[in-house]
């Protein structure tokens, strides 16, 4: 079997289709994924790296472009079409997998042209503008959050979870001793100002603090002046070892982020980023703190004090840290990749 993975951009998009491709190639070294993105997104350099084929195609996006822009991207359509269009004869795609992105668009118009099966991947509680569009062209929608089932027909909905690396599975975790602080790749500029003084006024507890590239002096900087013992770094290379280290973890509420923290069973504190597009942050956190394995605070209400407060609470009731570890392994679904690659070959 054949299958193209398309779209990307974005590691929100592209670290799960790289998970999704592992799990279709675990169920035969048979099958081959070929996937469709971008010379200009993270694509270009993590799909070669993780073993797969990569071919590109022109397009980009109409957002906050222009009139002229726009109209430049409007008529560079057809031929990104084509490009597609000789990509799949060319390949023999039995299916196509749109994961979002602006790669995915043109590819998956390109298979239903060819009557090739289609399928896409949203990976968020409230669908981006491609995936929205597309839902009319595929037979099958596969999304991790409740929230979709307003947004895509329930025939074509199937909610398997949001794929994984095979290392983000629930071990156990013995005697947890730390509060682990995600920024992102990029890092998150109000996570590192305002978590310094918070921990300060916590006390004793060991702090992992991923900051991002480029914060990482600045932030370390600001701990050792308040007399806090943190570990700071810019990057984490063993997350599911983070994960499996932290009593409660403090982040942005990214898609992914959500599915880690529900597949390893971790507590936390989730802070929406208050730009996201259609503030699917805010429901990604929302639909975890409903289930009792979050809780949500919203930046702009934010101070170093409130937060203080509120883990101390926690730290001094740990059946309430427990509870929300129980209930976010009872949300999590490590096994999404494997799930939605069955299914995949299954409509091929």
């Amino acid at each position: 079997m054949k299958i193209v993975i398309a779209g990307g951009g974005t590691g929100g998009h592209v670290f799960p289709a790289i998970a999704l491709a592992q799990g279709i190639k675990r169920l035969s070294a048979q099958h081959e994924v070929l996937f469709v993105g971008t010379e200009k997104g993270i694509e270009a350099r993590t799909v070669p790296a993780s073993g797969f084929r990569l071919q590109t195609i022109e397009i980009s996006g109409f957002k906050e472009k222009g009139l002229l822009k726009a109209f430049v991207v409007f008529l560079r359509l057809p031929f990104s079409l084509f490009e597609s269009i000789r990509i799949l004869r060319q390949f023999r795609a039995d299916g196509v997998v749109g994961v979002g992105g602006y790669a995915s668009g043109p590819v998956l118009l390109a298979a239903w042209l060819l009557g090739i099966p289609r399928a896409i991947l949203e990976q968020n509680s409230i669908p981006g503008f491609t995936n929205r569009m597309l839902a009319h062209f595929v037979s099958h929608i596969f999304g991790a959050f409740e929230c979709l089932r307003a947004h895509f027909p329930a025939r074509k909905l199937q909610l398997l979870g949001n794929p994984l690396r095979d290392s983000f599975r629930f071990q156990g975790r013995e005697d947890p001793d730390s509060i682990l602080i995600l920024g992102g790749s990029l890092g998150a500029r109000p996570l590192n100002v305002l978590l310094p003084p918070a921990m300060a006024q916590v006390g004793s507890i060991q702090v992992i603090h991923q900051t991002g590239a480029l914060e990482r002096e600045k932030v370390e900087q600001a701990y050792r002046e308040l007399g806090v013992a943190a570990e700071v770094v810019s990057f984490i290379s063993d997350m599911p070892l983070a994960y499996a280290r932290a009593k409660l973890v403090i982040a942005r509420s990214g898609a992914m982020t959500c599915s880690e923290l529900t597949a390893m069973g971790v507590p936390a504190i989730l802070i929406p980023f208050p730009q996201a597009a259609d503030q699917h942050q805010l429901y990604n956190a929302q639909e975890l703190a409903q289930a009792g394995a979050a809780i949500v605070m919203e930046q702009n209400s934010l101070n170093p004090e409130t937060l203080a407060g509120l883990i101390k609470h926690l730290f001094l009731n740990t059946q309430t840290l427990e509870t929300m570890a129980h209930k976010s392994r009872q949300l999590g679904k490590p096994n999404a990749a494997d799930a939605i690659a069955k299914k995949v070959i299954e409509i091929c």
